[in-house]
This record gives C-alpha cells, sequence and structure tokens, in this order.
C-alpha cells in the first residue's frame, strides 16, 4: 500500500509540474526570441532596441506606395470625455482613409462630439446586446455599402499617429492577413506601485512576446485596439457578441480560418490605465477573467485541433493563451513551492521542490532581462522587491473568478484624458503630397 500511495504521489507531482512548467517555457521562449529581435538588428529599416517607449521617436521606412482605401473603425460608449483627443489625430485626413465611429448605447454626447470631427457615426440603442462585439458588427454593417480595403480597429481612448496607421494599412494590405499593432499602456505620472508593475506586465503581454512570435515567423492574438483587417477577413467574423474579451475570441476565429494576425512593431496606439482604484479592479477582472474564459473553453480545442490535425495556428494560439496573466503564474509558482516544501518535510520526494525551483528561476531571471532592455521606464529596480505585494493584492481576482466568474462586458471608468503626443510637422501619411492635407 505504502508503494501505491507513493507512485500516486509522485505522478501526481509529475502531472503538476508539467502543467506548471509548460506556460513558463513557453513565456521564456517568447521574451529570447524577443531579445533576439533586438540582437539582429533593425526590423524592416527601423533598429527595435529603443524599446516601444520611444518608438515615436523612429523614423520609418519609406513605404513602396500609397495607403490602401481604409476605415478606421471606433466602438465607443460614453467617451465624450476623450474621443475628441483620439479624433483630433485625423483632422487632416487624406482621402484614402474614412472615420468610423459607432455610439454604443451612449448617454453621453459622444455622437455629436464625433460628428463634429468629421467622423462618420452610427448611432445604436440596444440595452439587450452589449459589448464591444455588437458595436463591430454595426460598424461592419454601415460600412459594407461602400467597403475598404483595410479596416482599422481602435479604442475610443487611444492615442496614434497618423503615420502609424498608415504603415499598419499598408501592411495589412500587403501580407492579406489581420495585424496587430503595438498597443501599449502607461501608468499616470506620478502612478504607485500597483500600476507601475502593471504597466510592466501589460508590456510583456503586448510588446515582448508577441514580438517574439514574430521573430519565429508565426502570428499571435489580437489585443483589442490597434488591429487591422482586410475586409474580406473581417467580414467573414461573427462579430456580434458580448464577450468580455471579443478580442481572444475573435483570435480564435480567425486561427481557425487560417487568418493568424501578425505583429507588426513598428506601429503604435497608446492608452492610460485608470487612476480610481475601483475602475483598476473591474477593468483587471473583466481582462483576466475573460483570459481565463478563454483557457477552459477554446485552449483545449485548439491544442487539439493543432497535435492531432496539424493545425500549427491553432497550436501557437493555444500556447499564446495558455500563458495565464504574470500574477496568478507567480501566486501558481508560490503554492506549488510551499506545497513542495511540506512534501518534501513530510518524508516525499525532493525532486518537486528542485523542479518548482528551476521554473522559478527561469521564470523570474527571463522577466529581469526584459525588463532590463524594455520595463526600466516603466518600473524601477526598487519596485521589484515590492512585486509580491502586487500579486498578492490581485489573489482577490482569482478568487471571485472561482467564485462568480464575471461574464458581462462592463466599461472601464476612464481617468482624465491622455494629452495627445505633439505630432511632427513632418508626420503625414507615406507619399500623400502635402497639397491634399
Amino acid at each position: 500500500m505504502g508503494d501505491a500511495v507513493s507512485l500516486v504521489i509522485e505522478l501526481g507531482w509529475a502531472l503538476v509540474l508539467l502543467v506548471l512548467a509548460l506556460p513558463v517555457l513557453v513565456l521564456c521562449t517568447e521574451i529570447a526570441m524577443a531579445l533576439r529581435v533586438c540582437a539582429r538588428g533593425p526590423f524592416a529599416g527601423v533598429p527595435l532596441h529603443p524599446g516601444p517607449h520611444r518608438l515615436r521617436d523612429t523614423t520609418a521606412p519609406e513605404p513602396p506606395g500609397p495607403p490602401p482605401s481604409t476605415a478606421i473603425l471606433i466602438p465607443a460608449h460614453n467617451e465624450a470625455a476623450g474621443i475628441g483627443q483620439t479624433l483630433a489625430v485625423f483632422a487632416q485626413r487624406p482621402s484614402w482613409l474614412r472615420l468610423c465611429v459607432v455610439a454604443d448605447n451612449c448617454s453621453d454626447d459622444t455622437a455629436a462630439i464625433a460628428r463634429q470631427a468629421g467622423a462618420e457615426v452610427v448611432e445604436r440603442h440596444d440595452l439587450l446586446h452589449r459589448g464591444k462585439g455588437y458595436a463591430l458588427h454595426a460598424g461592419m454593417q454601415a460600412l459594407s455599402a461602400h467597403p475598404p480595403e483595410v479596416v482599422l480597429v481602435l479604442d475610443a481612448d487611444c492615442l496614434t499617429r497618423l503615420p502609424d496607421m498608415a504603415a499598419l494599412s499598408l501592411a495589412c494590405h500587403g501580407a492579406k492577413r489581420p495585424m496587430q499593432a503595438a498597443y501599449l499602456m502607461r501608468a499616470p505620472q506620478g502612478a504607485g506601485l500597483g500600476l507601475r508593475v502593471a504597466e510592466f506586465a501589460w508590456q510583456i503581454k503586448t510588446w515582448v512576446r508577441p514580438l517574439g512570435w514574430r521573430q519565429m515567423g508565426r502570428g499571435g492574438s489580437l489585443l483589442g485596439s490597434g488591429m487591422a483587417f482586410p475586409w474580406e477577413v473581417l467580414a467573414a467574423m461573427p462579430l456580434a457578441s458580448g464577450h468580455i474579451t471579443e478580442d481572444l475570441s475573435l483570435s480564435f476565429r480567425l486561427a481557425q480560418a487560417r487568418a493568424t494576425p501578425l505583429f507588426y512593431p513598428l506601429a503604435t496606439v497608446e492608452s492610460v490605465f485608470p487612476t480610481s482604484e475601483e475602475a483598476q479592479q473591474a477593468q483587471r477582472t473583466r481582462w483576466e477573467h475573460g483570459h481565463l474564459g478563454i483557457l477552459g473553453s477554446e485552449v483545449p480545442r485548439a491544442l487539439g485541433a493543432g497535435l492531432l490535425k496539424g493545425e500549427v495556428d491553432r497550436l501557437v494560439l493555444a500556447l499564446y493563451v495558455l500563458v495565464p496573466p504574470l500574477a496568478l503564474l507567480v501566486l501558481a509558482l508560490g503554492a506549488t513551492g510551499l506545497a513542495a516544501v511540506l512534501t518534501a518535510a513530510l518524508g516525499g520526494p525532493i525532486w518537486p521542490l528542485l523542479g518548482t525551483g528551476l521554473c522559478a528561476g527561469l521564470l523570474v531571471t527571463s522577466l529581469f532581462l526584459a525588463w532590463s532592455r524594455w520595463g526600466s521606464d516603466a518600473m524601477t529596480g526598487a519596485d521589484w522587491l515590492h512585486i509580491p505585494r502586487y500579486v498578492w493584492q490581485k489573489l482577490g481576482i482569482y478568487q471571485r473568478w472561482v467564485r462568480q466568474p464575471e461574464t458581462q462586458w462592463t466599461r472601464t471608468q476612464r481617468s482624465d484624458p491622455v494629452q495627445p503626443a505633439p505630432t511632427p510637422t513632418h508626420d503625414r501619411p507615406p507619399n500623400e503630397p502635402p497639397a491634399s492635407r
């Protein structure tokens, strides 16, 4: 009986370490490949080693031709406070570009402000069907009368530059597949530890990991804003849903259609984290509960299709989503480490403790290398000492997921809108003559 119990314990530990080691190895590989991109030199003629914080200071190479006909589709729910700044970037837009704002169940002046900015406005009122997916569906219906060649999706609280959107549209049209820009979120000036760590964690998710997959020649996930689609690809997708992480859900539909989006690091969209604690919790809960829901519903099917049917795009996306939010991964490592220590103290095998320690060492080393290359603007070296406290504070989000997962889309309450970055006078669409502006 003793030998049987020991065998069961060891098999159980082997399974636990396999489940824990797989996302750690995926994340470490992504970071290593992203570092290799920088070591190999420029991406399309632009050096990436300054990192995402300084991409705006670089000058993109001259594109091969004018952008295709493009529509920027902006879903908006009560965004009157900030949508004017988002649209101001496109005040002198060229003939190839259309702006379409979907004022979705708005009770403020979002629609009026968008019209004043020269955008086409679709007003949608349906309280039973709420969410970004329904807004995108309404926008696509409005554009279908005169469909553009490329559709760019931009959140109403994001800032970008016109040349970035022109380059993204060209890349999407040339590759004939979806493209994802770098989507960066900043901590406001004077932000506390939580938002500084959150900014670094967001950089890992939306800059480092996609850059690693791009280095390996593979697509990844959509990130929610700064997304570019060939018209025929997006028009074929089932958009009308209230899924709380519509970008992940759509990513799996695209992978199934063999149209996984590629990361395009030369175009950037930016936003800021909300400052109120309530808004931060609501935003994190929506993102992380949605990720965990997708992890349970979509990843097993995609892994099966990838391993059994050879559908590599779905396998790659499953591996990407298999990496949970960093705080949850650290919590899982900590809990497993404590269990391994207890097992060894009670006379059980010591190799689970060694395996957990190896996983933790790989994770910390990889994250530190990523931070030293890209994250020092977001988080100071001293902040590393406080990461355990930040992780512990997020425990409540995962406890709520166990008790009652978030399934309803809710708008994040915005802080004061971020001021747009000054646009240099030479920033005009590629090959667009000044007279057209």
